[in-house]
């Protein structure tokens, strides 16, 4: 995955965040400056930027306290929120690179994102003052950057794009910079368009706290409801445990063909046996779930010729035909993953539901993905219709080979694919590229 570094513009001068470190949570955040011990006046404003249930970054990473250093003292104002936000993120992931004292970016190989804006508590991005100011204090910076080849990401809010078009049309060399894809702009409305477009977007789902007890009730309302039935028919609880449990042990003995035709039959019983095919469903739908957020797909275009290699790059979901196309798949979980990707063409997509045969061999990868880890996949087959079908589990099972096998033969088998899937814990996603390069999950 490629490494970021955020730098905030201010009136005065170009600020590298050098450190982010997380504190006790019963302690306020503070910022200071390059490891000294006194805190910088903007802190309180800070920590309840970073506190729930005033601020945003404990409901995205989960931490309510940090301690957070800067190359350069900001006395004042809010509009660091932004890059502060973006920087936690990205720091949360492990795709934060930190500035030096005296270089504001540590690597060549590193993207600098220059961000400005205030941010609300639905992370809507609103307009900042003093832009023509900040930008004129970072150009000097951004010549540099340039003529060392690294990426620049410009990032504000929509609400500030008409100036900061104004200020591009009077730079020529803002304007010729950004027209070679050597400075990309980022005129966002809410926090999450920035991540969506560096195909980041589970993050905002992923490590908030927990919500009250009565959004807890409102959201598990059919499960309670099931539950007040089973009282008061007065059920024994054991009963439903005896009709779970040889699930459970067929699971554990991966006797899926018998666990399957036994939910079947449950499905189709008497009540204590629908209640515990529900029961053992909404289970595997949890595991399930937490797979599929554990993983972060980030498709990155490229090109082994130089005078492609600037073009290359992700714009709405889209890449130029130009370009071939790897594919980072991140482990942001504290547990492995096994991943497993059938590669299979499909010129018209009717739906999925054709029996042609395909003549050339099942195109099915799989490994192991440890905790914070990063695998990259090379897709060798990028100028025709692709679609890709991933599928995670907790552990190697030599059955997923074979059943993404059946499915490249036989689209047919995707619904039956997709609810066997399911039901045994496995989580699945699937992309769509098609004949212009264009990225959209299909399922």
């Amino acid at each position: 995955m490629k490494n970021y570094t955020v730098v905030i513009p201010t009136t005065d001068y170009l600020v590298g965040i050098s450190d982010i470190v997380i504190e006790d949570p019963l302690v306020s955040s503070v910022i200071c400056e390059n490891n000294n011990l006194e805190a910088l006046p903007i802190s309180n404003k800070y920590s309840s930027f970073v506190r729930s249930p005033t601020g945003i970054i404990e409901k995205i990473t989960g931490k309510p306290s940090y301690r957070i250093d800067i190359t350069k003292k900001i006395e004042q104002g809010i509009s660091w929120q932004l890059s502060i936000a973006i920087a936690h993120i990205l720091n949360h992931l492990n795709f934060l690179d930190f500035s030096k004292d005296k270089a504001l970016l540590p690597a060549k190989n590193t993207t600098m994102i220059w961000a400005s804006g205030v941010i609300n508590s639905n992370y809507d991005v609103k307009y900042i003052d003093h832009l023509r100011e900040k930008f004129k204090k970072s150009i000097s910076y951004f010549k540099t950057y340039v003529e060392m080849n690294i990426s620049i990401h410009i990032v504000l809010s929509s609400e500030n794009e008409d100036e900061f078009e104004e200020i591009i049309n009077e730079n020529y060399f803002l304007k010729q910079a950004i027209k070679e894809h050597k400075i990309k702009c980022f005129y966002i409305k809410n926090l999450e368009d920035y991540f969506y477009d560096l195909n980041i977007k589970k993050i905002f789902k992923k490590n908030k706290p927990s919500v009250s007890s009565l959004l807890k009730i409102k959201k598990y309302s059919k499960l309670i409801m099931i539950f007040c039935l089973i009282s008061m028919i007065s059920l024994p609880s054991y009963h439903l445990y005896q009709n779970i449990n040889p699930l459970i042990n067929l699971k554990k003995k991966n006797n899926y063909r018998d666990l399957l035709t036994s939910l079947n039959s449950y499905r189709q019983g008497d009540f204590i046996e629908r209640i515990s095919a529900l029961f053992f469903d909404y289970s595997q739908n949890l595991v399930s779930k937490k797979l599929e957020d554990q993983i972060i797909l980030n498709f990155i275009p490229y090109s082994n010729d130089a005078n492609f290699k600037n073009k290359c790059n992700i714009v709405d979901r889209t890449y130029k035909p130009i370009c071939e196309l790897n594919i980072e798949a991140t482990n942001i979980g504290k547990t492995e993953v096994f991943l497993w990707m059938l590669n299979f063409e499909n010129k018209s997509y009717p739906n999925l539901k054709f029996e042609k045969h395909s003549k050339t061999d099942p195109k099915v990868i799989n490994g192991m993905i440890s905790p914070q880890e990063t695998i990259l996949i090379n897709l060798n087959e990028n100028n025709k219709p692709l679609l890709l079908f991933f599928v995670y589990g907790q552990k190697f099972d030599q059955n997923i080979r074979k059943w993404l096998n059946n499915l490249d033969k036989r689209k047919s088998l995707l619904e039956t694919t997709k609810r066997r899937l399911k039901s045994l814990g496995f989580a699945y996603v699937i992309k769509k590229i098609d004949n212009y390069m264009i990225i959209q999950n299909l399922y």
